[in-house]
């Protein structure tokens, strides 16, 4: 007897639904966490990390590192990378919180690739929170900017496969007038 191969791929695509089903439920959404941009590093640990565990890092020992809002602080003051910490919390989805001297300007959180539902619970928290974004579609990449009143978030998402992989970057408002204070 032959093997049945269109059999095989629906318990494969099963599979992966159940796996997606039972992902999306445990996604940590985005919308239900608030910063205090300019929070001390101690206040920050003990607020957003409690016990979990979590790492550092400068941007100038890890020159791989990729960070939007890092790039554009940067591109307004490269002297600026010295005083730049990053502490990073496992998890899904992962964090990480961006310090300068010591002050919280920054969260990005990098959910990687997940199902659009996941995609779509992230929006639809981030739209409780600051109600409808601003979308941009790019070629590769769906854009979403909400707008609070201290804090500013862009939600980055490509397809990948029969995912989505998403970034969500959480910053100061007025980032531009704080660098320049700084």
């Amino acid at each position: 007897m032959k093997p049945s191969f269109p059999k095989r791929n629906r318990i494969k695509k099963t599979l992966m639904a159940m796996a997606a089903f039972l992902l999306v439920p445990r996604l940590v959404v985005s919308g239900a966490e608030t910063y205090n941009w300019g929070m001390c590093k101690d206040d920050v640990v003990k607020k957003h990390l409690g016990a979990a565990s979590y790492s550092s890092f400068s941007p100038s020992a890890k020159p791989e590192y990729d960070n939007k809002i890092l790039n554009f602080i940067l591109a307004i003051n490269n002297d600026t990378k010295e005083k730049i910490s990053i502490m990073r919390s496992a998890g899904v989805p992962e964090r990480d919180y961006l310090l300068i001297n010591g002050k919280l300007y920054s969260v990005l959180e990098n959910y990687g690739a997940i199902p659009s539902s996941g995609l779509d619970r992230v929006i639809g928290e981030l739209s409780s929170t600051y109600k409808s974004p601003t979308v941009q579609k790019d070629k590769n990449m769906v854009t979403y900017s909400f707008y609070g009143k201290d804090t500013k978030v862009l939600v980055l998402s490509s397809q990948k496969q029969n995912l989505v992989d998403c970034k969500v970057y959480h910053y100061a408002g007025k980032l531009f007038r704080i660098l320049i204070s700084e």
